[in-house]
């Protein structure tokens, strides 16, 4: 009698599972020196399907930033409070096709902690209809959160709402059309409204141009987030937003906003992309970024090129990238001009079919001319601005060797692993001779990711 109990328990198993397709990932980030150990993230993740019914669920129980030291250890409460911040569960219903109309119904629950503990969170809502004309896809998306808690006088003022409406596909020539038009906005007020627009076109064979243009504005917001609109190299945006928010001692990228004061901020790129040449790549990118503030416009021009090359069955692959760029702000006074240069080498070895491990050595610089960043022995992060003279610059070099590697035992099961050693050396001006040694550190990194169909 048990061993047909334990048959059919086992036979139902296997039916529920085969009835499904999905996938099941578990990811681990760390970094440790000679102080603390650090584990930048942790967690695992899952997604999964019910064939023929349009119900899917699935989750990330994750965690970032846990730090142990020699001294205090793991603050476990602490930890609670950073798994809880950073994951969530969800469910979604996508209903049957009707007359070329895709739509889908999604609810998602996120856990957050306050500072006491106690459960503060949010649920949101999305739904989403989608119509495909034919190779565009035109679709409306509502997305609604409602907090557990209220976090103004009024919780008509704390669930957030955003409606977008959106542009994805090809027409003729023109490829990977990607346009939205967003309005974030409470049940009392509009907050903000965001738009982007990109698109490809290929005037000769093998060379592709790529043009984008986004922007940000915040009407009733308390804040504005330049990230969302930044484009280009992001030790520019840093150097540009610690001059921004240095008077008003707000977090990066973030600038506190007055009620109604209109700030905002818009982007514009556009890439060349060549691949006539065998084995090699050529990128080149300008990009233009404009910054509304208290003070008058920040402009953050910058300029890249990359090189990369692939040979011996794409098992050798090179790579160079250098940005140029600067930062004018004040009257039109030039502050920051950053200069970076990256290149990187690897090596594939395939022990088997199964097995393979990648070499790799890289070498990143930075300099800094007439930079804004404040230079401590404490820290990297640039704090509180401060001009250096004219014959000075903040030059950065870091040596990071590392080592890939990817095993697949089995078609449905794949594992990725990585160490990489970064050594960090740094200083005011390399021919005042105090360019030096800094820091190191490890970076191990584990990943392994089971998907069934």
């Amino acid at each position: 009698m048990k061993k047909t109990l334990i048959l059919t328990s086992l036979i139902a198993t296997m039916t529920a599972f085969a009835a499904t397709k999905g996938n099941v990932e578990f990811f681990n980030e760390n970094e440790f020196d000679n102080t603390k150990f650090q584990i930048k993230k942790l967690g695992v993740k899952s997604d999964i399907e019910i064939k023929n019914l349009g119900l899917s669920f699935g989750g990330e129980i994750k965690a970032e930033d846990l730090i142990y030291n020699n001294k205090d250890g793991i603050d476990l409460k602490l930890t609670t409070k950073k798994f809880a911040d950073k994951s969530s569960v969800y469910v979604k219903y996508q209903l049957p096709d009707f007359k070329g109309l895709k739509t889908f119904v999604k609810g998602t629950f996120d856990p957050e902690l306050e500072n006491n503990y106690a459960l503060k969170g949010k649920t949101k809502l999305e739904a989403n209809v989608e119509y495909k004309l034919k190779d565009i896809n035109l679709g409306f998306d509502s997305e609604t959160e409602f907090p557990f808690k209220a976090e103004t006088s009024s919780y008509k003022g704390s669930a957030m709402s955003t409606q977008k409406v959106y542009a994805k596909g090809d027409i003729l020539k023109v490829k990977g059309i990607d346009a939205e038009l967003a309005l974030n906005h409470s049940y009392v007020d509009v907050k903000k409204v965001s738009g982007k627009g990109k698109l490809s076109y290929s005037p000769i064979d093998k060379l592709e141009l790529t043009a984008n243009a986004q922007f940000l504005a915040a009407i009733k917001a308390n804040e504005l987030d330049y990230k969302d609109t930044f484009l280009g190299n992001k030790d520019l945006y840093e150097k540009a937003n610690v001059e921004a928010n240095a008077q008003t001692g707000t977090d990066y990228g973030k600038k506190e906003l007055k009620e109604g004061n209109g700030k905002y901020a818009h982007a514009y790129s556009l890439e060349a992309k060549y691949t006539g040449f065998d084995h090699l790549t050529l990128t080149g990118a300008g990009y233009l970024n404009l910054m509304h503030t208290e003070a008058p416009v920040s402009v953050v021009p910058s300029v890249d090129f990359k090189v990369e090359y692939k040979a011996l069955n794409n098992k050798l692959a090179l790579e160079a990238k250098t940005t140029l760029g600067g930062y004018i702000s004040k009257f039109n006074e030039f502050r920051t001009l950053l200069l970076a240069l990256d290149t990187k080498v690897g090596y594939t070895f395939d022990i088997n079919d199964k097995l393979s491990i990648t070499p790799e050595l890289g070498i990143y610089t930075k300099h800094g001319f007439n930079t804004t960043l404040d230079y401590t022995d404490n820290a990297l992060k640039p704090t509180k601005p401060r001009k250096l003279r004219n014959n000075k610059a903040l030059s950065f070099l870091t040596i990071g060797p590392k080592v890939n590697l990817n095993y697949k035992p089995i078609t449905d099961l794949t594992f990725t692993a990585s160490v990489e050693v970064p050594v960090n050396f740094e200083g005011y001006n390399v021919t005042d001779h105090n360019f030096k040694y800094k820091s190191f550190s490890v970076k191990p990194n584990l990943n392994l990711k089971y998907e069934w169909k």
